[in-house]
């Protein structure tokens, strides 16, 4: 068997273990994406200063290892994990077991690009989120459909920031923050 392999930018794809939609995705983001040195507002330069690409590591899978530190960066007291997510959820009880599941308002909510539409209804419009809350969507670039409900997901009226970091996305919704949307190479 050929094994094709694409290296970019220390980054490795497997072209028979990944769609090529995602090798493109990867590609169009890569390029236009930015590091901190292209984000003026202080409140995301601190964010990916100090927890995206601190030196911590808490797991080899990339968007695991951005919900753990995020965690620990916005002091999560309430989260909330898809159901079905019981790996992820032994993993967050183990780093943080302060940390409480299933009371809302909550601090932080992960979900997959396939309960954007149960995201969208129960965060925006039955406010179970606060100021300071943040959703953290995965696998945003995995397929056309996964990006256009990230696309719908910025798109409230009601965020005021997303940051784009390939593997996943992050939304928050603070008021006093200008509408913006950021792309970071991580």
């Amino acid at each position: 068997m050929l094994l094709k392999t694409i290296f970019l930018s220390s980054h490795i794809f497997k072209l028979n273990n990944i769609q090529l939609y995602e090798v493109f995705a990867y590609l169009t983001h890569f390029l236009t994406a930015t590091n901190q040195h292209g984000v003026h507002s202080p409140f995301v330069y601190d964010f990916v200063t100090k927890c995206l690409y601190s030196k911590e590591k808490h797991s080899t899978i990339t968007s695991v290892n951005i919900l753990l530190k995020s965690i620990a960066y916005f002091e999560v007291r309430r989260l909330m994990l898809p159901s079905n997510a019981k790996d992820l959820e032994e993993i967050t009880e183990q780093k943080f077991p302060e940390v409480q599941r299933g009371e809302s308002p909550y601090d932080m909510i992960f979900a997959e690009p396939s309960n954007l539409k149960n995201v969208e209804e129960f965060v925006l419009k039955h406010e179970k989120i606060q100021n300071d809350s943040v959703v953290m969507m995965n696998s945003i670039h995995k397929s056309k459909a996964a990006e256009l409900r990230w696309e719908q997901l910025k798109s409230n009226k009601k965020v005021t920031v997303t940051i784009d970091l390939f593997y996943c996305g992050l939304v928050f919704f603070r008021k006093e923050q200008v509408r913006e949307h950021f792309k970071i190479r991580i």
